[in-house]
């Protein structure tokens, strides 16, 4: 007979703005009772069935120049683009620093850094009008133990220094587990595991901060994963089902 709780929780939109569990955290009563209780929260995502013990968050941040829109065969034009070039170079100087200073950097993943990534959008695009709306997009992965906080708060005075319109989207904290947790610790035993593993990407575990222990754990390789013919072997299925029911099945007698 069961003697503990088991929530179960479906989320959507984990894809884009995890918006479903920023939902989940700030609404439900029953991921409420969870973390009063002091549970061990499970991310379901393809691992192999290795268990997850950290991953990589995500920033996002859109910096902003306006100009004037014009035909370039006149004066009446004002190019955007003009604005942005000394931010461009200042990011360069930055991602150039993400990769060599060890206090952005962390060995547990691979890659070890904050993987910046930039995107350039102008409006229009026609190569005969002055551009009158640039658009730069920043991304990054924080990873735990890195001053990701303190560059992202420089990232954006930095650019409000250069009057450049700056909107940032709600960081995406990065997953680590306590390897003390007596919860963490009843997990890896129950599914056999004997250490943890770090991961590149990001799950709804970003948004699930309040709930102290987690891990990432399910069958299937997230190398199948985000394709077109995603999928998952039928031994992984099968495997995956034998590990959810042991762990139900043990944490019944907690």
């Amino acid at each position: 007979e069961q003697t503990v709780p088991l929530y179960f929780f479906v989320t959507g939109d984990e894809e884009s703005g995890m918006l479903g569990a920023d939902h989940l955290s700030a609404n439900s009563s029953a991921f409420g009772e969870l973390v009063d209780a002091g549970g061990l929260g499970i991310v379901g995502e393809p691992t192999s069935l290795e268990v997850v013990t950290a991953h990589k968050g995500a920033v996002h941040i859109e910096v902003t120049s306006h100009g004037v829109a014009a035909h370039s065969s006149t004066r009446d034009g004002h190019n955007a683009n003009w604005q942005l070039i000394p931010f461009l170079s200042y990011l360069r100087e930055v991602n150039e620093r993400c990769e060599s200073d060890a206090r952005l950097k962390n060995g547990d993943f691979d890659p070890p850094t904050l993987s910046m990534n930039v995107v350039l959008e102008n409006e229009p695009s026609m190569a005969n009008i002055t551009v009158g709306k640039a658009r730069l997009q920043i991304f990054m992965r924080p990873m735990p133990n890195t001053l990701w906080e303190q560059l992202l708060a420089e990232i954006i005075q930095t650019a409000k220094d250069q009057q450049l319109q700056v909107k940032t989207l709600r960081p995406m904290r990065p997953l680590v587990s306590n390897p003390g947790s007596s919860n963490l610790q009843w997990f890896m035993k129950t599914v056999g595991s004997t250490s943890g593993k770090s991961v590149c990407y990001a799950t709804d575990g970003c948004c699930l901060g309040s709930l102290s222990d987690m891990v990432v754990y399910g069958p299937g390789s997230i190398e199948q994963a985000h394709r077109n013919d995603e999928w998952i072997s039928i031994d992984q299925l099968h495997q995956g089902t034998k590990m959810f029911e042991r762990v139900f099945r043990s944490a019944e007698r907690l």
